[in-house]
């Protein structure tokens, strides 16, 4: 860790408070726009979810959960050549097809009018920060809505991803996530992995959110027949299951 790829390097959940409050400070204006909730078909999340209390003990959340496992929340770093190219913003015709690349499982992107970057972390080598993406592993404490459809089971994995604006419409979330995801099977399911194993990957969006799937199929998710709950006559299912 970190995960390499022609264009990204996606880290483990950072260490040090400073630079996890940047990123759940970033993080948490995507979860705000109404369009993220697009993604998964329910309200945007309350502002007061995010108050900056809340954000601290979401913040220490984050990192226990990839100090115990091995994997959890994963900032997306754009290597700086490939930033300079993503000055001038998307296509309009990618726009106005309302490409979801950077959209998610269970969540969909930002909206438009804040495509500034001004707000954006700057990752370790110098890069930006231009998404999230999260493995967490299912538990009836944090997840009961989802433990109470029984397609997953306690200890399932589920994935979701956020990008930013000016990630979109360019193949990173289908670059990132497909990353992310192999080295996570990979890495915790060999004799040498240290945290629990990783039986399966589990990801759902919006029957529409035709981007969100092609995403997840790209890493390796197939469509089956069930739900995780959010909203299960609306949303499909994708999953990954680890070799025997």
């Amino acid at each position: 860790m970190p995960i390499e790829t022609s264009r990204l390097y996606i880290h483990p959940f950072p260490t040090t408070d400073g630079e996890g409050d940047a990123i759940v400070s970033f993080w948490s204006k995507l979860y705000l726009n109404p369009r993220v909730s697009a993604g998964w078909d329910s309200a945007p999340s309350p502002a007061s979810k995010f108050a900056p209390e809340k954000l601290v003990a979401w913040r220490d959340k984050l990192r226990r959960r990839c100090e115990q496992h091995g994997y959890g929340a994963h900032p997306v770093e754009l290597k700086l050549a490939e930033a300079r190219r993503l000055v001038v913003p998307p296509p309009a015709a990618a726009a106005a097809a309302n490409d979801n690349d950077g959209g998610s499982s269970s969540h969909s992107h930002a909206d438009d009018d804040d495509d500034d970057d001004d707000d954006v972390p700057t990752g370790p080598n110098g890069g930006p920060i231009i998404g999230v993406i999260e493995l967490r592993t299912l538990t009836l404490a944090e997840f009961p809505t989802s433990l109470a459809d029984k397609t997953v089971t306690e200890g399932d994995v589920e994935l979701a991803y956020f990008f930013h604006p000016l990630a979109w419409g360019r193949g990173i979330a289908t670059e990132a996530v497909a990353a992310l995801v192999d080295w996570a099977m990979k890495n915790n399911n060999d004799d040498s992995s240290s945290g629990p194993r990783l039986k399966m990957v589990s990801g759902s969006c919006v029957d529409s959110n035709s981007a969100s799937k092609k995403v997840m199929q790209a890493a390796g998710l197939k469509p089956v027949e069930g739900s995780l709950g959010f909203n299960p006559e609306t949303e499909v299912y994708f999953r990954r299951i680890a070799p025997a």
